[in-house]
């Protein structure tokens, strides 16, 4: 909710709605919600475009043999725009477009995991994090979801980062193959990355996980439930998230992923900063300096802050709510009656999350 036109008026403009659905959500004239429209440059073909952009490119990784027609038909649009998004590695930016409001949250507000988010860097700082041990302005953007240093205990059993509890729970289900997997993954050994690459993309064990793992959205709240524990059980971890102030936005930093359908999905890309992070990279090599500066540490050029970063953000959004909660000594906002109703099962028992 923000401010309307400089008046006492709030208004919560939802992009997945019509002109006129607006108008009636917020008791204003649709004139008005056109006037909003335009005065913050909302493109509404723009973000409708992203949307089935990044829905195309997630059947495209979940049914690979799909022909551009399938994925056409599942989606109701035309061939010819599956099959231009399919040749897309992002989707393009234009110049000049507005950011979207910093999100906010606390332990009334639930997160919108089906919103995609545009930060402009003119008008809002981002803290883009990737992997483990970059410094950025000066802290420690260590959020990553595989990093090691930072352990749980959840399910009666000890982990060694959120990701591996998480693709356990893909084998939710009370059946002998999940039971045999899960005690695979319990037990694994070779670290997280690993564990991703052999029980969630590959085919020989994939066949076994929930079918509605990605088709609802309580997975999204097993992960910030994951990422809530790893805050309580690691101090050291909560305040480095605390030291992040609150008007920068967090982002998980997809730029060069390859992996088809993950791209903007749990974090967001920036072609821009990419472009840029590239060219200081190649000088560097090129210059003296490229023994003094490792390529890990390219957080440290600070090129996030230029150009549009776009994508929906999951894992940014989390570790904000998360930040949020730590802040005002609460818990951040978990539909645990979602993850209830999903009926997750591990080792054979149905968990059960605090209502």
């Amino acid at each position: 909710m923000h401010c309307y036109l400089g008046t006492s008026v709030t208004m919560k403009y939802n992009p997945e709605l019509s002109i006129k659905e607006n108008a009636v959500a917020n008791g204003l004239s649709e004139a008005s919600i056109r006037r909003y429209i335009k005065i913050n440059n909302i493109d509404r073909r723009y973000e409708a475009g992203v949307k089935l952009y990044l829905a195309v490119k997630r059947l495209q990784r979940l049914h690979p043999d799909w022909s551009a027609r399938a994925i056409a038909r599942e989606l109701k649009i035309s061939q010819t725009t599956v099959s231009r998004y399919q040749k897309m590695d992002t989707f393009g930016i234009s110049e000049g477009k507005k950011s979207v409001i910093i999100p906010h949250f606390d332990s009334n507000t639930p997160i919108d995991f089906t919103k995609i988010e545009e930060y402009n860097t003119d008008l809002v700082k981002v803290v883009p994090f990737s992997r483990s041990g970059l410094i950025y302005y000066g802290w420690d953007i260590s959020f990553g979801n595989m990093n090691p240093k930072y352990p749980l205990d959840v399910f009666g059993h000890h982990f060694t980062c959120p990701e591996i509890p998480y693709i356990a729970c893909f084998y939710g289900e009370k059946n002998t193959d999940c039971i045999r997997i899960q005690k695979e993954i319990i037990t694994f050994a070779k670290g997280a990355k690993r564990c991703k690459q052999i029980y969630r993309r590959n085919e020989i064990n994939t066949k076994f996980g929930r079918a509605d793992f990605h088709e609802s959205t309580w997975h999204f709240h097993l992960m910030l439930y994951l990422v809530w524990c790893k805050c309580l059980q690691n101090p050291e971890f909560a305040q480095m998230l605390l030291a992040i102030p609150d008007d920068w936005v967090i982002i998980e930093n997809q730029n060069g992923f390859n992996s088809i359908g993950t791209v903007g999905d749990w974090g967001c890309v920036n072609v821009i900063a990419e472009k840029e992070r590239r060219q200081i990279n190649k000088a560097i090599k090129q210059s003296q300096e490229r023994n003094k500066v490792k390529r890990k540490d390219s957080a440290k050029l600070e090129t996030g802050q230029h150009g549009i970063w776009i994508g929906m953000n999951h894992q940014g959004k989390i570790l904000m709510a998360c930040r949020a909660a730590l802040r005002t000594n609460s818990i951040p906002y978990i539909d645990f009656n979602s993850l209830n109703m999903a009926h997750i099962y591990f080792l054979g028992n149905l968990l059960r999350f605090p209502e």
